[in-house]
């Protein structure tokens, strides 16, 4: 099985954030999310998901303090 996209997966755990939590920023469901993540992404998507993993996790925080 290919390991497509596991850095970004990789990334959101490290991070703590919930791959569900990235599909609702899209507006999208988890299983929409996962589907998407199946194939290779462009190089702006990439980045719009790492943005995104960036705002849940300082949101995270935030709303942990």
């Amino acid at each position: 099985m290919r390991n497509t996209n596991k850095d970004l997966k990789d990334l959101a755990k490290s991070r703590g954030v919930y791959l569900y939590e990235i599909a609702c920023k899209f507006g999208i469901t988890a299983e929409a999310f996962n589907r998407r993540l199946r194939k290779e992404l462009t190089e702006a998507q990439r980045n719009e998901i790492i943005k995104v993993i960036d705002e849940i996790a300082v949101e995270n925080e935030t709303n942990a303090n």
